[in-house]
């Protein structure tokens, strides 16, 4: 507890120091220090999860490589029923999983279909972790490499430094969760952010996690045509292979009988659910035992609102397509609603493109570092606030893509740029 506390404190001072002008400036250690310690934290869970294994996630991920792998009906809760699995269900599970199927769009099989061929569950978690922490390093080399240019390996290091810090990390690894998979294809959207082969990282991260559709958004807000054709091209070809893999008569059975239509209401309801609408159902004094986002007006006022004023703001985004692309990906974290805590993982994105541009706010680093460290407070174990820490970084994302066409003038081009030092912060 005290330790995901402590990275409060922890990951900013990490950024000020690599940032400064004295001896630690760029210097590995003190994030080698830091990933020795959070790294050991996240290490230790897997190891211990593979021991003796959860319910929850891998659980729900083993039933859908196995029913896949045996040609089922991916989407028919009749088969999940029936089907043989080494886990003994509880009441929760078998509501929010067996009675609702596959909760994903068709080709999101391509993820757990491999689990589908290894028999052994902590064999097959234990490469479920492998390729999560793979995933994790690659997303540090390929953020590294598109934030901070010049720092080679050592700003890799950093970056893995930060994002193990990270409560969410550390609740991504205890639920076997996939966004290390997720950081990995939305670093690789930022740095092809203006290329049309970017429009396939954003479609392979929707796969990964829905809400990572609402990154097309900048795509349509500025009419970037070949990128929206790329995307659809994605998503036919994912369509075509989901369908050879699942057959045709899986793929429309999930557009007759979307799962999304049997998710009982305490799926949004939860405590680790940090979406607006888990917000506005946890005001309702009773629910129904399904819940409908076109019945819930709050809900809809408050998405409109804010993606109105994305799309707002994207527009008049100019050169700023970093910051941009923040405040997108972070409306969607937002809208989402099953977004969960171990979600917040993905913030390590708007606070190394806040600390670049930490020149435009008042108070500069001092400001920015605040702003992560509340953030990173909130998303803690301790207080579980992830919505909270969602909402603060969109508006300083916000903010950023609001300061004066002067301002970028004057933002460092580097994160690891000491504060004061000038250069214009590229789009």
């Amino acid at each position: 507890m005290l330790t995901t506390l402590a990275a409060g404190i922890i990951v900013p001072l990490l950024l000020i120091l690599w940032s400064s002008g004295g001896s630690l400036r760029r210097s590995p250690w003190p994030a080698l220090a830091a990933l020795l310690w959070y790294g050991y934290g996240l290490v230790h869970a897997a190891v211990g999860n593979v021991h003796a294994p959860r319910e929850w996630d891998y659980a729900c991920f083993w039933l859908y490589g196995h029913i896949a792998a045996a040609h089922g009906n991916i989407y028919d809760p009749a088969v999940f029923a029936r089907f043989a699995s080494p886990f003994t269900p509880s009441p929760e599970f078998r509501a929010a999983v067996l009675d609702v199927g596959f909760p994903y769009p068709p080709p999101s099989i391509g993820l757990f279909l491999p689990l589908g061929f290894i028999a052994s569950v902590p064999a097959g978690l234990a490469l479920w972790y492998a390729v999560q922490f793979a995933a994790l390093a690659a997303a540090a080399w390929v953020l590294a490499r598109t934030l901070m240019p010049d720092d080679g390996w050592r700003g890799a290091l950093l970056v893995l430094a930060l994002v193990a810090a990270l409560p969410a990390s550390l609740m991504n690894v205890n639920n076997a969760q996939t966004n290390f998979i997720l950081l990995l294809l939305v670093a690789l959207a930022l740095r092809d952010r203006c290329a049309p082969v970017g429009a396939v990282w954003e479609l392979l991260a929707v796969w990964v996690k829905p809400y990572a559709a609402v990154l097309l958004l900048y795509d349509a807000v500025r009419l970037h045509g070949r990128r929206l054709l790329v995307a659809a091209v994605t998503t036919a070809a994912s369509l075509a292979a989901a369908a050879l893999v699942l057959g045709p008569a899986t793929l429309a059975s999930y557009v007759r009988s979307n799962p999304a239509t049997r998710e009982p209401a305490s799926a949004f309801t939860e405590f680790v659910n940090q979406s607006l609408l888990a917000i506005v159902l946890r005001t309702h004094a009773a629910l129904p035992a399904h819940v409908w986002v076109l019945h819930e007006p709050l809900y809809l006022a408050g998405a409109l609102l804010l993606a109105g004023l994305t799309i707002v703001l994207c527009a008049r985004a100019g050169s700023r397509t970093e910051a941009a692309f923040a405040t997108t990906l972070l409306l969607g974290l937002i809208l989402y609603p099953g977004a969960l805590s171990s979600y917040g993982l993905i913030l390590i994105v708007p606070f190394l493109i806040l600390w670049r541009g930490r020149d435009a706010f008042p108070g500069r680093a001092a400001t920015v570092a605040a702003i992560l460290a509340v953030t990173i407070v909130l998303q803690s174990a301790r207080f579980q606030l992830g919505f909270e820490a969602n909402v603060l970084t969109w508006l300083a994302c916000a903010y950023l893509l609001l300061a004066r066409r002067t301002q970028p003038e004057r933002v460092a081009a580097r994160v690891g740029s000491p504060s004061g030092v000038v250069a214009r912060m590229p789009g």
